[in-house]
């Protein structure tokens, strides 16, 4: 989070107009952006807190705890539903905690698109912010195993690193036949089709 790059939407950078964002984050990071940019309090700030749903734009954001420690705040990955579809984002998460494994066991609607952090590739670590492919395969049979990805689900990799210790290549070959495909820049998602 760099909250100083949201200066520019304001004088004297900006020169007509109050901008419109959104933001939807926990109350640290609100705070530090106000703190950091103090017309920002001019926006629509909104404070998500764990598996509280908040309406914005049509869409259902769902904040549910990462596992990312640094001791300041809570982490957060999102929850997203357009009364369709479901997607999960999980990047800057290691293994969740039982609290969020809980509440996404008892999700009423399934996920159609997971997209999971891989920071961690086949690389070993004492750090457990983020995830590694078994990891993120592991998550993958778990959430099948409870219902709560379906036959048309699209797992994908994301946050890759390059001290994980994959090229691309080696990462669609360990990955692939567990059922996740391997993110890569530029790629675009599309919801999968529910029958």
């Amino acid at each position: 989070f760099a909250p100083r790059e949201l200066q520019y939407l304001f004088a004297p950078f900006a020169t007509e107009g109050t901008p419109t964002l959104q933001i939807l984050a926990n109350e640290t990071v609100i705070a530090r952006l106000v703190e950091s940019v103090p017309a920002a309090a001019s926006l629509s700030l909104r404070t998500l807190r764990p598996f509280q749903p908040v309406e914005v734009g049509g869409y259902r954001i769902t904040g549910v705890p990462a596992t990312h420690p640094n001791g300041e705040e809570v982490a957060l990955n999102l929850l997203v539903y357009d009364g369709r579809t479901q997607l999960l984002y999980a990047t800057d998460t290691g293994w969740w905690t039982e609290a969020t494994w809980s509440y996404l066991d008892g999700l009423q609607r399934q996920i159609d698109l997971l997209v999971l952090d891989c920071s961690h590739g086949d690389c070993a670590t004492d750090y457990d912010g983020h995830m590694g492919v078994e990891a993120v395969l592991r998550t993958r049979e778990r959430l099948l195993k409870s219902g709560q990805l379906h036959e048309g689900s699209r797992v994908v990799s994301t946050h890759h690193c390059h001290r994980g210790g994959l090229g691309y290549e080696q990462l669609v070959a360990r990955l692939q036949p567990g059922g996740v495909e391997a993110g890569y820049d530029g790629m675009v998602l599309e919801m999968p089709p529910r029958s």
